[in-house]
């Protein structure tokens, strides 16, 4: 008896303070969302919903948010000077779920408990027939010490067992088998659901006290930054003929990992630090910094990567080499998916592009496409060839102006002449004010590297020998507009002093002794071809042997 009463006494403990707070009149407030300020890292959800209040003292609830919202970055405003606001907290509610949206989702909740059903039926039935089989199996001794046992008897009951042990056997192979089939329809809906990111997650709340001086028809604007969102650029280059200028789609790939979807609303995508100080900015000292100049590699055989990245990820490793997480991750909580943050340098003045049509952006951590602006800016094509590394001669584009476009570090893709070149990376590091472009190949230019074997010998003189060589490059334009052209070759560089390098003939190239580089500037017009040739001797000891022609190394199958 005395323990009833001391658990009544504490279950009225319990409940009593909610029999309190249950008293205080609360009204729930579904604001819908407005606009959604993405920025690079993070992004801002601004509410708004339009409410009546009679005169006195309220306390609203702000439900539906996310999970992963910054209580400390809310702000709550409304229009006139009748309601005075006198408190704001906020707290995740894990006893009201987020609502699905998704139709699909419920249908494929109710197939994974029909399917963990039959998959507890199958496993009620092996449990029954283990234990048949077991009750088999110990009571199949026929013979005693004082019977014998009949060979009829000991017949039937043999033809029995084995009728009943097959009947069973053929029984658990077949639960198996449907076990194993539901489980594999289970893995395929799991992973259905799990790429609607779909799930029992819980939803923030934001608690407003008020007191409204008089009756009142208000819009509440609720403004709060949220994590596990954000955006970064990529772009599209076209272009269509060398006549005409290249056209640039600006897009931006967002992502939103809030828990909640984003359904038909404004988008503004910002460069600004969403978590950006009110403190009065103090002006620093301005040091210049050395700029590290571009590589323009030629790779054989693939996209010519002209902008060089200068996106990086911030990784560290323990000793034991395991990955660390990023500063940025650790920051934000590392969304899942393939979104990893990385850090890029951008322009110290901000940016916002507002667009112009709504969006709908699902809280399933995917990249969603947002056109930003489309540009046409005018660009020089230049021809240009290295015929010692590769046969072919590529198309360079120039384009100026696109430092007027607010573009960030990213992703290019180049299409010309209706076909997908490749990918590039933009760098806007570059002081210039032109971006070159690699175009890719162009089978109507033909560049041919041949050497003179009239020309290259060797001879052998007092104590030292001496090898001459010569080549010729060929260029045909077969288009039917003129081209400039870029040629490029080398003469080697000796850095010993017995072995001594005379350059003989250049036929007009622009000669950089320090590299050895050769360089040919000039227009081809249609149908025209142009024809250079140079030539090096090499004077070296004779007890040595030198190597002027290059190599590259491959990997080929070798049989035995």
């Amino acid at each position: 008896m005395l323990t009833k009463k001391i658990y009544y006494l504490f279950l009225v403990g319990i409940l009593f303070p909610f029999s309190i707070f249950s008293q205080e009149t609360e009204k729930e407030i579904n604001a819908s969302i407005e606009e959604v300020r993405i920025h690079l890292q993070g992004a801002e959800i601004i509410r708004t919903d339009q409410v009546t209040l009679p005169k006195g003292k309220h306390k609203l609830v702000f439900t539906g948010l996310s999970p992963k919202m910054n209580p400390s970055s809310i702000q709550i405003s409304t229009e006139g000077d009748d309601v005075n606001m006198l408190s704001t907290t906020s707290r995740i509610n894990f006893l009201k779920e987020k609502k699905e949206s998704n139709p699909a989702i419920a249908i494929l909740q109710d197939s994974l408990l029909l399917i963990a059903d039959e998959i507890q039926f199958l496993a009620d039935q092996e449990g029954a027939i283990a234990q048949e089989k077991s009750l088999l199996e110990s009571n199949k001794k026929l013979s005693g010490k004082e019977k014998a046992v009949d060979f009829e008897q000991l017949k039937a009951t043999a033809a029995y067992y084995r009728e009943r042990f097959l009947t069973i056997n053929v029984d658990l192979s077949k639960i198996r088998k449907d076990r194993a089939e539901f489980q594999k329809q289970q893995r395929k809906i799991q992973q259905q659901l799990n790429e609607f990111n779909a799930g029992k997650r819980p939803t923030s709340e934001i608690y407003l006290a008020l007191n409204c001086t008089q009756n009142v028809t208000t819009t509440f604007r609720v403004r709060y930054v949220v994590r596990d969102a954000g955006w970064s650029p990529i772009y599209d280059l076209t272009v269509k003929n060398l006549t005409e200028p290249i056209k640039i789609k600006y897009r931006a790939l967002a992502f939103n990992d809030t828990g909640i979807d984003w359904d038909d609303v404004k988008v503004v995508l910002s460069t600004a630090d969403v978590n950006q100080s009110a403190t009065l900015p103090i002006l620093n000292p301005w040091f210049i910094k050395e700029n590290v100049p571009q590589v323009y590699a030629y790779n054989q055989g693939r996209l010519n990567n002209i902008q060089n990245s200068n996106v990086y990820q911030k990784e560290k490793k323990y000793k034991d080499n395991s990955r660390q997480q990023s500063d940025s991750e650790i920051q934000l909580g590392a969304p899942g998916g393939n979104v990893r943050f990385e850090e890029i340098e951008i322009s110290e003045l901000s940016s916002d592009f507002e667009i112009d049509q709504p969006y709908s952006i699902p809280a399933d951590r995917k990249p969603y496409s947002i056109i930003v602006n489309e540009s046409e800016l005018p660009a020089d094509y230049q021809h240009y060839s290295v015929p010692k590394m590769d046969k072919d001669a590529f198309l360079l584009g120039q384009v100026v102006g696109w430092e007027d476009l607010d573009l960030m570090p990213g992703p290019m893709n180049i299409y010309y002449d209706k076909s997908f070149i490749g990918m590039a990376q933009l760098d806007t590091r570059n002081l210039s004010d032109t971006l070159n472009l690699s175009l890719g190949r162009d089978p109507k230019v033909l560049v041919k590297r041949t050497k003179l074997k009239e020309l290259t010998k060797k001879q052998f003189m007092q104590g030292k020998k001496k090898m001459t060589t010569a080549y010729r490059i060929t260029v045909k334009n077969n288009r039917n507009r003129a081209v400039d052209f870029e040629l490029l070759d080398q003469i080697p560089i000796s850095k010993l002093k017995e072995i001594d390098v005379d350059v003989k003939e250049i036929s007009g190239a622009e000669y950089f002794e320090n590299t050895g580089k050769l360089k040919w500037d000039f227009k081809l017009q249609p149908g025209e071809s142009k024809t250079v040739e140079f030539s090096f001797s090499i004077t070296y000891p004779k007890d040595k042997e030198i190597k002027i022609d290059k190599s590259r190394k491959v990997v080929t199958p070798r049989y035995y």
